[in-house]
């Protein structure tokens, strides 16, 4: 049922596309080039985030045979990527901007990280 979840590329790509919406949306108020700087970035990021995370979930939880430890370290490493991106290209709605990407990104290594425990 989870297998359509094991592929990085795609995932990568509609997160990339459906996030930098997302961040458009949170910086609307701002000047366009800041919306569309938060967009790019929170594009870009979502896009790296997804296909490290993919591959740091599935080495983990193979490593240690503990799922929940795999979406853990997806969610460390979610939410370290997009606080360092997101602080160094100066997104003014901060928080805004990476709560609803880090929820997902949550949900989506939980999700990923039970799909792999089949398979240890």
């Amino acid at each position: 049922m989870l297998e359509h979840m094991k592929n990085d590329k795609i995932q990568s790509v509609t997160g990339m596309i459906l996030m930098g919406i997302w961040a458009g949306f949170a910086n609307w108020q701002y000047p366009l080039p800041t919306v569309i700087q938060a967009s790019i970035t929170q594009g870009l990021l979502t896009a790296l985030i997804t296909f490290i995370m993919h591959h740091i979930i599935k080495k983990t939880v193979y490593k240690f045979k503990i799922w929940p430890l795999g979406a853990l370290s997806g969610m460390l490493t979610s939410l370290s990527f997009l606080t360092i991106g997101h602080y160094l290209s100066a997104t003014p709605e901060f928080l805004a901007t990476i709560s609803v990407p880090f929820l997902l990104a949550s949900t989506f290594a939980s999700i990923l990280a039970y799909s792999f425990r089949k398979d240890i």
